[in-house]
């Protein structure tokens, strides 16, 4: 949370998004910081990973849902998942759509 604007600051020439679960951390970010984040519901709970760790549909939710199709279509040169937290809405949804977008 509180490297975002070193990452953003890094990639200055670059296209830098965040993608977040917190509604609480957002508003505590600089506005350029919350003018590039996407608010995330991946529609799954970490008591739910063993159950859904290959389910495609279930884990996707969020990249069909609610990821914009301009940040689906973009050719990413790196993508970092940091979080979400572990016991919250769990990592399933992140790290999963982060390989989708990673592409081949």
């Amino acid at each position: 949370g509180h490297d975002s604007p070193m990452w953003f600051a890094l990639n200055r020439a670059g296209l830098t998004r965040f993608v977040e679960t917190s509604a609480e951390w957002v508003s505590k970010q600089p506005r350029y910081i919350q003018a590039v984040t996407l608010r995330a519901d991946y529609g799954h709970h970490y008591s739910e990973a063993y159950g859904i760790r290959c389910d495609p549909d279930r884990l996707g939710h969020f990249l069909r849902t609610q990821m914009p199709p301009t940040l689906r279509k973009t050719c990413w040169d790196v993508i970092i998942v940091d979080a979400p937290l572990g016991w919250g809405p769990g990592r399933m949804g992140s790290i999963y759509t982060a390989a989708q977008l990673a592409g081949p």
